[in-house]
């Protein structure tokens, strides 16, 4: 899947992980790594917490600037916007989905328990996340492989550059938060 790009941009340095998501940095490309792949790399609240305050660091970092060389005209067209920005890869990991939308399971279980509050507050998050990488100042690269619904396709429609795969399937319900609190 990420044949397709220069190899610094392929071989980032892990440094910092936590259970759900994998942070990497180099000096010219931020990358995040979804990391629930037994859950096909489900948003869950931990991960939306996560990956707010890495935002807040992709926006202020000052030095995240990209410059390499291509031979090609066209490439160095296509890829200006990155000679000149920030970067920021979202990627899953598992290799069955980006991402497959949000955390059911545990808005499920607070259903049962009546317990509205978190998932109002879960939702909330959720939507508030997306709203800000829509106004991420760096430039986005979304590579879809595998499955992308809902909380997937809501984290990196924004994204400028999407890259899919012929195993991506792609779909954005739209309605699900709204049916859990009937």
């Amino acid at each position: 899947m990420l044949s397709i790009l220069p190899n610094h941009f392929k071989q980032l340095p892990e440094n910092k992980s936590d259970n759900f998501l994998i942070f990497s940095h180099s000096k010219y490309v931020a990358k995040v790594t979804l990391n629930r792949p037994k859950a096909l790399n489900a948003v869950n609240q931990d991960m939306i917490k996560s990956l707010d305050l890495e935002l807040e660091k992709w926006n202020s970092a000052p030095n995240l600037k990209v410059k390499f060389f291509l031979l090609n005209f066209f490439y160095i067209l296509f890829f200006l916007p990155l000679i000149l920005s920030k970067v920021v890869i979202f990627t899953g990991n598992g290799g069955k989905a980006f991402c497959a939308g949000g955390e059911l399971k545990t808005t499920y279980e607070a259903k049962k328990n009546s317990n509205m509050d978190f998932i109002l507050s879960y939702y909330r998050e959720m939507f508030t996340l997306f709203y800000r990488t829509s106004l991420m100042k760096p430039i986005q690269i979304a590579f879809w492989d595998g499955i992308v619904i809902g909380a997937g396709a809501g984290l990196s429609l924004n994204a400028p550059i999407k890259i899919a795969t012929e195993f991506t399937a792609f779909s954005m319900p739209g309605k699900l938060p709204f049916s859990l609190l009937k």
